[in-house]
């Protein structure tokens, strides 16, 4: 990941920090829901299978579980990001219909630049290093209200994603519809009209991930998002994520998140005491 060394990359709890980026090597996933703010500069995502861009100076959120990749990012490209776990954002009861867009991997964007937003943000990152809990508790809090401003001003259907058009997108888009189901590679490629050798490079070059990684991060995905939000039984789960046993669903869930699934639903979904630095 060829990020700027001054800005720490390890997305993992309630964060905040800016710093200068560049485009990554490869895409990837962490637990929390992640706002951007782009100071300055230029800069696209890969999410969910959409190449979507960011516009400067207004307040952008996804969750992060979903795999995605900051593909392209101008010269002196400046961002301030903020993680916060989704357990503690599901926990607020946002209105459905933002919870559901957030949880499919939408880049939801503030339909309007509020100057005031960055100031609150580079505010935000000030309190959370300091080692104050009261502070952190204000921050969690104001995040709270900022986060039902975005939900109540963005429009249900509003998104900087474009119809697909290129070879990738079209992949991404056949995985999204059927990574639940038995699908394989050469399914995949054939879906788009590509050779399978040239499907897999051209999305290999293009994500730094295989498209079989793909498809195993989007079933951890969704095997996180029924272990948050519904009470179903792990093996059930697996099973409905599309994975064919238990060993190979515990395998790549381990590998994907660090974590075991009742780990996962045990400790990661009980939201933590605020002053502490992550979630385990």
């Amino acid at each position: 990941m060829k990020n700027s060394p001054t800005v720490r990359r390890d997305l993992v709890g309630f964060a905040a920090w800016r710093g200068k980026t560049v485009a990554m090597d490869v895409a990837h996933t962490h637990g929390e829901v992640e706002l951007n703010w782009m100071v300055t500069g230029a800069a696209t995502y890969f999410l969910a299978g959409r190449f979507q861009s960011l516009t400067p100076n207004r307040l952008a959120l996804f969750w992060a579980g979903i795999p995605h990749q900051l593909v392209k990012a101008a010269a002196n490209t400046e961002f301030i990001w903020l993680t916060v776990p989704l357990a503690w954002l599901l926990q607020w009861r946002i209105t459905p219909a933002f919870t559901k867009r957030l949880l499919a991997g939408n880049l939801i964007e503030d339909p309007q630049s509020s100057p005031a937003d960055g100031t609150q943000l580079q505010r935000w990152v000030n309190d959370l290093k300091a080692p104050a809990p009261e502070l952190r508790q204000i921050v969690l809090l104001e995040l709270e209200a900022r986060v039902r401003r975005l939900a109540l001003a963005a429009a249900p259907q509003r998104s900087r994603a474009t119809a697909p058009s290129g070879a990738i997108e079209r992949m991404t888009q056949f995985i999204g519809l059927h990574y639940l189901e038995a699908v394989s590679v050469t399914q995949i490629a054939a879906a788009v009209r590509l050779h399978p050798n040239y499907a897999t490079q051209t999305f290999k070059r293009a994500t730094g991930m295989s498209l079989w990684d793909y498809v195993l991060r989007l079933r951890v995905s969704h095997a996180q998002r029924q272990l948050l939000t519904t009470d179903a039984k792990i093996l059930d789960i697996a099973m409905e994520s599309g994975f064919t046993s238990a060993s190979r669903f515990y395998a790549a869930f381990r590998h994907y998140s660090g974590n075991t699934p009742q780990d996962y639903r045990t400790r990661v979904a009980v939201r933590p005491a605020i002053f502490h630095d992550t979630i385990s």
